[in-house]
């Protein structure tokens, strides 16, 4: 609807970015072929790359930067480096798809979807993939108490880990010089049970 699009217009009309991918006419959001295709290039590299990181690192390597755009005070902006943050809202900005966010809401907007919808979904898919990686290193890194704490006699540090056994989960502090030196043999212990020592 008009009125879901209008508040991003007025955004556009006064001076403020318009997404990359898109120029502003007729206040209306009209696909930019150059751009566009850049930004589909982003979001396929991010499939094959798998992290924001990487393809930010990736596109600094090839010079690509964000979109320019002169203000009503004659003021140029954009045109950097990606950052971490921005590359996470494009990936995730739904005016690719053809689509408005208001609030909580998604509404079909009044312009062209310029990210096919299959390429969209695999990218979501990814995003949240890694999500709920990241999430649970931190909470298993939380989980265990003697993170940085835990060293050997020789002054080794112990690394937490954890395994699955018939669906139950067993946590351990392992030696991070045997991890590095899997072919090594060790005198002392190099896996520690990390419930029996966190209880001692």
């Amino acid at each position: 609807p008009r009125s879901t699009l209008f508040p991003y217009t007025t955004l556009f009309r006064s001076g403020g970015p318009v997404p990359l991918g898109y120029d502003l006419g007729e206040r209306k959001l009209v696909s930019n072929t150059k751009e566009a295709a850049l930004v589909c290039k982003i979001f396929s590299l991010y499939l094959d790359l798998g992290c924001v990181s990487k393809l930010a690192a990736r596109l600094a390597r090839e010079n690509i930067r964000s979109k320019a755009w002169i203000t009503k005070a004659g003021i140029r902006l954009g045109g950097n480096a990606f950052a971490r943050g921005a590359l996470y809202d494009l990936l995730q900005n739904r005016l690719y798809i053809g689509e408005i966010r208001h609030r909580d809401q998604c509404y079909a907007g009044e312009h062209q979807g310029i990210v096919p919808k299959d390429l969209w979904d695999n990218v979501q898919a990814r995003m949240n993939g890694n999500r709920k990686k990241r999430h649970d290193h931190i909470r298993e890194r939380s989980s265990s108490l003697l993170t940085g704490l835990l060293v050997d006699a020789s002054g080794n540090r112990f690394t937490p880990s954890f395994t699955f056994k018939k669906r139950r989960k067993y946590r351990y502090y392992i030696s991070q010089i045997a991890i590095k030196n899997p072919a090594t043999k060790f005198t002392g212990p190099i896996r520690l049970p990390a419930r029996e020592i966190e209880n001692r």
